[in-house]
């Protein structure tokens, strides 16, 4: 079965009630059960999804949950249809297993709850990224710690790109020996834009180099000019960051292009 009206490999998550409202838990706490019932539990989900998995809820569940009293309870787990129905009733998958309302003692960890506007997506598992985030760490299916983040978008994905592109399409090698040295270049680089979007600290920065004669080579010496120079004008482009759980995420980009220094 392939769901059409999800990305990839972005996955469901879970949910969780607290105070009334049901909230997404980007964590499966049911992954840390003990290996008995951890058994029992996979033969339950692989009867319940005899139509098949979704590229989008590869684990076949989707657990509910509770935060009561600081408590984690488990109230339901939906098999895949039930859990792309939006709630309508499928199989039955706590039965013979977890009591209803089961207290998740077997769980020590943390736990993600997101609010607000998804501002950050991935075509991967858990990472997507909302406006309001809670990190709860529970320890025996206790809460003992919470932590909250704001996370925010700086600047324009849509203009850094495209200042990106504009600063590596008319970027010439400083000092090239001749115009036709070289077919081809690929810049690879990744940083940690300052809290306003700007280029602030390079984690890496390299250049392949392909020449007339078909040889590859590769510069990735910060120091060399080349790289000093492409540090130094990719500083120039527009503003943009992902602010996540308190810290700039780095961001990282590679781009192949035709030599500028080759003639045309």
């Amino acid at each position: 079965m392939i769901c059409a009206k999800l990305f990839a490999t972005g996955q469901i998550p879970e949910l969780l009630l607290i105070d009334g409202d049901t909230l997404l838990m980007y964590s499966t706490p049911l992954e840390r059960l003990d290996p008995v019932q951890a058994g029992r539990f996979k033969t339950r989900v692989k009867e319940a999804n005899k139509n098949g998995l979704c590229t989008g809820l590869w684990r076949g569940y989707q657990g509910v949950w509770e935060l009561r009293c600081d408590t984690l309870r488990l109230l339901d787990i939906y098999d895949t249809d039930t859990a792309l129905r939006k709630g309508d009733k499928g199989a039955n998958m706590l039965s013979g297993i977890f009591p209803k309302e089961e207290y998740a003692g077997w769980f020590s960890g943390d736990i993600r709850v997101v609010r607000g506007e998804n501002i950050y997506y991935t075509h991967s598992g858990f990472e997507s990224y909302y406006e309001y985030e809670t990190i709860y760490t529970l320890r025996s299916g206790v809460v003992t710690e919470k932590r909250e983040f704001h996370n925010r978008i700086v600047g324009n994905s849509e203009a850094w790109g495209s200042s990106v592109r504009q600063i590596l399409r008319a970027f010439e090698l400083p000092d090239a020996p001749a115009p036709e040295l070289y077919d081809k270049i690929i810049v690879t680089f990744g940083y940690i834009p300052s809290p306003d979007g700007r280029f602030e600290r390079f984690q890496k920065v390299s250049m392949k180099l392909l020449d007339a004669a078909g040889t590859w080579s590769t510069v990735n010496d910060p120091a060399h000019p080349y790289l000093r120079k492409l540090q130094r004008e990719l500083r120039q482009a527009a503003p943009y960051g992902v602010y996540i759980q308190g810290k700039m995420r780095s961001l990282n980009c590679a781009y192949a292009l035709k030599s500028p220094n080759k003639a045309n």
